[in-house]
């Protein structure tokens, strides 16, 4: 019973320490080995705590919640296989930057290599993909391990944040027995600690240096055709904010994806170019004026227009990354500059930096108005192709709308056709990695996390390779404010827009149609169902329909062969 009681007091401890450590959402999936863990969570009232059965999904949850918050978010599961299904959301974590903490609970080490049951060695698994790893062995009566705990786990969602955020992995060991008797368990609660009790980890505010920003303010200053570029980022609505006052108040124009979320919520923003690829693309045939400098501000751009100029030029460009990621994927030269994005863009916004060729910028200004005269004469066709559901859609969202987009197409249709909207609205993806797995789960914790309304729109076969996430779905579903738009285009669209559909063979070898009836998964699930089947369908759906308390599905069938010739054929300069 002293074993048990050793257990259960460093799980309570580790619990504790990530709530003083600033996690306030942890998704578990039970199982044995965890058991001490998923007690001692539980019985923390300032943690919120999801179930969710599938690890995979679970951890995508977790993912979901900590991109929407900004924060770290913790996610616990049992040993063994368990363990490697928190992969595809670690390495997604990895790469887009989101603070995770993963907590694996495992077997003793006098175990490891003997074939006990769950039982294999997760001593960095992750390898490079986290950020930091730390153990925690199982505790002993003459070493209860409490501090030690309470250490690595305050440690542990530090570095999730600093120097640079991303997942975190915790190896945690117990050794039967861990589960003292219920009476035991109640009396057993943690002393109260003094202020100066507590673990606390500090790391130093991160802004422009001297150096940096003398030698950005120069190059400013002497370039006449400056341009901001700005892609699928997961920026805080204040941050936006600050680039729409700096893009404002000194001319500059931004060449901002949708998916940034520049273009949403009333600011004033009369610099703004929405379609970067399209007039990127059209700089890289000659069509237009290029810039004389590039300033992007986060992660790389979604399309492809922007390597096309790269690639083409020798514009000189520089990358502001907050963390040191120094991403650039063209591989073109560049100044990669690091700092604290906020405190670059108070700089910038207290600067006196002002675009000198104005004849330029107005030239960008008419492209955008013959972009959106070329959509609007495709509108007026009446065709029900997925560009016209994104510009539909805008109509039926609420303000403070959470919108989640999938990967391959639907966000880059909703960077085509999504129109500027005065609705205060936020974007979110899951463009580290970009992958199609695990969307339904990331959707879900971040609309959790967001609390308000929720569009997710995915492919259909995302939707199938998340189906498990359904079920967390529905053990949310009087939770949530959601609504899951499913494009129903029978394969993967992406493919026949690169370089597999000219390489002949069988389409289907990569569109990989998989028919499956939908309404009856969500009959399984107990999740409400809808289909649209045209434009008069979709417009005529009213939109309490599709906004309030619960989970519904909505399957879009579109046709997709004006879907794909519309996006092949979209000249708007010709």
């Amino acid at each position: 019973m002293k074993e048990a009681l050793v257990s259960l007091s460093l799980a309570k401890a580790l619990v504790r320490q990530l709530v003083m450590s600033g996690v306030t959402h942890l998704v578990v999936s039970p199982g044995y080995r965890n058991s001490p863990l998923l007690l001692a969570a539980h019985r923390e009232k300032e943690l919120t705590v999801i179930t969710a059965v599938d690890e995979r999904g679970a951890a995508f949850a977790a993912l979901g919640i900590a991109k929407l918050k900004g924060a770290p978010a913790a996610v616990m599961c049992t040993s063994g296989t368990a363990v490697a299904n928190y992969f595809p959301a670690v390495m997604e974590a990895g790469e887009a930057g989101v603070p995770l903490v993963v907590i694996t609970a495992d077997r003793p080490l006098e175990l490891i290599g003997t074939g006990a049951n769950q039982c294999t060695d997760q001593i960095k698994v992750f390898g490079n993909h986290v950020r930091h790893f730390a153990e925690i062995n199982a505790p002993t009566e003459s070493f209860p391990g409490e501090e030690h705990a309470r250490y690595a786990t305050g440690r542990a969602v530090a570095r999730s944040l600093e120097p640079s955020p991303g997942p975190v992995h915790l190896n945690v060991r117990f050794r039967e027995p861990f589960l003292p008797d219920a009476a035991t368990q109640e009396n057993l609660e943690p002393k109260e600690r003094g202020p100066h009790e507590n673990w606390k980890f500090i790391s130093a505010a991160s802004g422009p240096s001297k150096e940096q920003w003398d030698a950005l303010e120069l190059l400013f200053s002497t370039a006449n055709r400056p341009a901001i570029l700005l892609g699928a980022t997961s920026f805080a609505p204040a941050t936006l904010r600050k680039i729409a006052r700096f893009s404002k108040g000194s001319g500059i124009p931004v060449l901002a994806e949708n998916a940034s979320g520049l273009r949403f919520g009333g600011e004033e923003l009369p610099f703004l170019c929405p379609n970067p690829d399209l007039i990127l693309g059209a700089m890289a045939d000659g069509t237009l004026e290029a810039p004389d400098l590039l300033f992007r501000i986060g992660p790389p751009l979604t399309g492809r227009g922007l390597g096309r100029l790269l690639k083409t030029t020798a514009i000189p460009q520089v990358a502001l990354d907050q963390w040191g990621y120094f991403q650039e994927p063209h591989l073109h030269p560049s100044i990669l500059m690091e700092g604290g994005v906020d405190g670059w863009l108070d700089a910038f916004v207290r600067s006196h930096i002002q675009i000198l060729d104005g004849a330029w910028r107005r030239r960008l200004l008419e492209a955008e108005e013959k972009i959106e005269a070329k959509l609007q004469g495709h509108f007026a066709e009446g065709i029900f192709t997925e560009w016209l559901f994104h510009r539909t859609l805008e109509e039926m969202l609420i303000p403070d709308s959470l919108l989640f987009l999938g990967n391959s197409m639907p966000i880059r249709d909703f960077n085509s056709a999504f129109p500027k909207s005065a609705k205060s609205l936020r974007v979110l993806s899951n463009r580290g990695l970009s992958g199609i797995d695990g969307l339904i789960a990331s959707a879900a914790g971040a609309s959790l996390a967001h609390g308000k309304q929720t569009h997710v729109v995915l492919g259909d076969l995302s939707t199938l390779h998340d189906l498990s996430s359904l079920s967390l779905l529905s053990s949310l579903r009087d939770t949530l404010h959601l609504t899951l738009w499913v494009m129903n285009n029978d394969g993967g669209e992406i493919f026949r827009m690169v370089q597999t559909a000219k390489a002949g063979g069988d389409p289907t070898w990569f569109t990989t149609p998989v028919p499956y009836e939908l309404s009856a998964l969500a009959k399984a699930f107990y999740l409400s169902y809808g289909i649209v089947r045209s434009r008069k369908e979709l417009e005529e759906t009213p939109p309490d329909a599709v906004n309030g308390p619960g989970v519904r599905i909505i399957e879009v069938l579109v046709d997709r062969e004006p879907s794909l010739a519309l996006r092949q054929n979209f000249r708007p300069f010709a």
